[in-house]
């Protein structure tokens, strides 16, 4: 199975006709970092639309500062990648860095590179969470360091001296921008949250609706990333693309949609009870 080649609002030019294959972004879960970020860069040009150079960020910049190979070739690739459908965003961006898709507004933030400090230890702050309660650290040099972890995360109490997370950079990079372009209003076409089992469902009858569709066509779910280790909650879970064109984060009890194209977008108002809860 290819990836699709997905009409969209925006103007774009074809996707190039050989796409990879969904089990290959699946099989860089045990990867080494350098496929796990090509994966990754494939993905991001599905899911985003076509990238221009500009969306890089300049060799100059990369250089002038220390950095462990991971960020170098994601900041060269996708440092300065707008969120495509920025009137969606629920705040209006008041710097084009605010508007970076992966930087966040709902969920976890994605350091931009002139926002990289760092500390007298020598290990850089990458990710936070929105609200502050947790910052990641990594190495600032290595071909995919290990990530480090304070703050309040999960069930523990807070965490002031950073603790491995048991997961490295490349698999951080590959939850964190699955799940903004899941849970950002700007980086899709439509979203709706929805319980994950029929009977535990507690919120709007749009979401059961969602629901009852996702588990008659299991079948047209493919996982694509597993981050059921992930010590943060917001990130836990596995992704999935389902009828080609709607990212899932299931998160045991709930289920996130995303529609990267008009039609999923259409399906999904067809299916929900009450489309008015969408967003």
């Amino acid at each position: 199975m290819k990836w699709p080649n997905l009409r969209r609002e925006r103007p774009s030019a074809a996707l190039p006709q050989e796409q990879p294959m969904l089990s290959h972004f699946a099989e860089s879960q045990s990867a080494d970092a350098n496929v796990r970020i090509s994966r990754l860069e494939d993905f991001l040009q599905f899911a985003l639309g076509d990238r221009r150079e500009s969306f890089g960020e300049p060799e100059a910049a990369i250089a002038a500062k220390r950095l462990p190979a991971p960020l170098q070739r994601f900041y060269r690739f996708a440092g300065r990648w707008p969120a495509p459908y920025p009137d969606r965003a629920p705040v209006v961006f008041e710097t084009p860095e605010d508007g970076f898709f992966f930087t966040g507004i709902a969920g976890s933030h994605l350091a931009t590179l002139d926002g990289l400090r760092e500390p007298p230890d020598g290990r850089i702050a990458v990710f936070r969470e929105q609200s502050g309660n947790w910052t990641a650290f990594t190495e600032a040099e290595g071909d995919d360091p290990d990530v480090w972890i304070s703050g309040h995360f999960g069930d523990m109490t807070a965490q002031e001296t950073p603790i491995p997370s048991g997961l490295s950079l490349t698999q951080w990079l590959v939850t964190h921008c699955l799940a903004a372009i899941i849970w950002e209003s700007g980086n899709h076409l439509c979203g709706g949250t929805s319980h994950s089992t029929i009977g535990g469902a507690k919120q709007h009858a749009a979401e059961i609706g969602l629901t009852k569709w996702h588990n008659r066509e299991a079948h047209n779910s493919c996982l694509l990333w597993d981050a059921t280790s992930h010590p943060c909650p917001e990130l836990q879970g596995t992704f999935h693309l389902f009828r080609d064109s709607i990212l899932i984060h299931d998160r045991e009890t709930s289920l996130q949609f995303a529609a990267l194209s008009p039609q999923a977008a259409t399906e999904m108002r067809q299916h929900a009870s009450h489309p008015q809860y969408l967003e």
